[in-house]
């Protein structure tokens, strides 16, 4: 039985390596493998952190049983991701910094359907999770007639992080009505710390910012941004 600081350990190891595959996904050298996507994956409310721990120590193990089966850029087999926004906590009269989830009933999963489906409440495999399971587009149907999974485009989920992974309190997740979008495309943020995110210019609480949209899941602003450190982009 592990003691609680080989515990802590472990857990501290998780994160680093969680860190270090998040750095080499938004790296300019990553190259998406041909039979990976971006699966959307629903958990039940607030088991996101759980599933994504869970299913990053399996790669962990996965990595360093099989080396040389890992992603050309990546150093995991496969990677588990939940967004989380920067909140500014008041306890005992002081103001602390704390990332929390942002999309609690939602996990990206980056890699090839059979592993995603290991993790699921369905796969009869020892990793299943039974609160996990692949969301399902309601709109789109395979030729059977059934809900086509929900996949995200890598470029889309990869600008997604870009954002999500930027540690202030003046970005976060809000609600469509929170947005007055202005006519037009898409921009390009050219300088900054919100750098190379792309998204749709919003107006939200008087203040001109840039969204980031994973369609039918979750909408991510900037902090403000002005007009000229914007440039258009084609859609």
């Amino acid at each position: 039985m592990k003691t609680h600081t080989q515990e802590h350990d472990t857990i501290n190891n998780l994160s680093d390596r969680h860190r270090k595959a998040v750095a080499e996904l938004l790296s300019p050298e990553f190259q998406p493998k041909e039979d990976c996507q971006w699966f959307v994956m629903r958990v039940t409310y607030g088991r996101a952190d759980k599933a994504v721990e869970h299913i990053t120590r399996e790669a962990c193990k996965d990595a360093d049983e099989n080396p040389n089966e890992t992603g050309n850029t990546l150093s995991l087999p496969y990677f588990a991701y939940t967004p989380h926004e920067t909140k500014v906590q008041i306890k005992n009269g002081k103001r602390k910094k704390e990332r929390v989830a942002c999309l609690p009933g939602y996990v990206f999963f980056y890699g090839n359907e059979a592993d995603a489906f290991r993790f699921t409440h369905r796969s009869n495999e020892d990793e299943a999770l039974p609160f996990l399971d692949f969301a399902y587009d309601h709109t789109s149907k395979t030729l059977s007639g059934t809900d086509k999974r929900m996949i995200i485009q890598s470029h889309e989920m990869l600008n997604f992080m870009r954002l999500a992974e930027i540690d202030t309190p003046k970005a976060y997740s809000v609600t469509a009505e929170e947005c007055h979008f202005r006519k037009g495309g898409k921009v390009r943020i050219v300088h900054g710390v919100f750098k190379g995110i792309v998204g749709r210019v919003a107006r939200i609480h008087s203040q001109t910012r840039v969204v980031v949209t994973l369609e039918g899941i979750i909408q991510y602003a900037t902090a403000y941004i002005p007009s000229a450190f914007m440039v258009p982009v084609a859609d």
